[in-house]
């Protein structure tokens, strides 16, 4: 069984981490074998924070946000990983969490797939941020387009917006994805409607390539 842990970001990346111990213990105890976090949950996601930013200029106090904002942020490898690889060997649970990872002086939107004996067997990095996300986030190369392979499936983590762009659904599809997992910060109904459009979407396509031909 699959589940969504649906959890709003603390303030600072060490509640965020204890809020997954807390949730994955729960989930544990149901029997989930894959538990979903959203986007940015380590780290946090400002919503709203312009970092002092106009046209042409930055403030002071912007770069002093940015500065404190980057040191929320998660390294991988680093010791909030290796908590969040203890949680999921603990509670033998997969888990895959999405955070903001630093690398040097460079922020990403990332994620990062554990299985329940506590391998990082995924890590994603956002391929575009969205809009002023590129204010903090760099956009990530696409080398991180893998599935995880577990027991029960090959996993795909696609990040809030990313969901929308067909090139990349079709590159997951193409590795043959049972569970598709789409951490988001975006609370809007039509995440509802693009999620089912890509389960439709890709159970043609599975199906056609089983086939021999492709299904529309």
């Amino acid at each position: 069984m699959q589940a969504i842990a649906q959890v709003r970001a603390p303030s600072d990346t060490a509640a965020a981490v204890a809020r997954v111990g807390e949730f994955a213990r729960d989930a544990a105890r149901d029997a989930v074998e894959l538990l979903v976090f959203p986007e940015a949950l380590l780290g946090g996601y400002l919503r709203g924070a312009g970092f002092g930013t106009v046209i042409g200029e930055r403030s002071s106090s912007g770069r002093e946000e940015f500065l404190a904002y980057s040191h929320e942020a998660v390294e991988v490898p680093g010791p909030q990983l290796d908590e969040l690889r203890g949680i999921a060997a603990d509670n033998r649970i997969h888990l895959v969490v999405g955070l903001i990872e630093r690398a040097e002086t460079t922020l990403y939107c990332a994620a990062v797939t554990i299985d329940d004996t506590g391998e990082l067997i995924g890590r994603r990095r956002k391929v575009m941020p969205t809009g002023s996300e590129r204010l903090v986030w760099r956009q990530g190369d696409g080398s991180t387009l893998r599935v995880a392979s577990t027991r029960f499936g090959n996993v795909a983590t696609v990040i809030c917006w990313e969901n929308l762009m067909p090139a990349l659904r079709m590159t997951f599809y193409a590795q043959g994805v049972d569970v598709w997992c789409a951490p988001t910060a975006d609370a809007r109904e039509v995440q509802l409607a693009t999620m089912r459009h890509i389960a439709v979407e890709g159970s043609l396509l599975r199906a056609g390539s089983k086939s021999g031909r492709p299904r529309w």
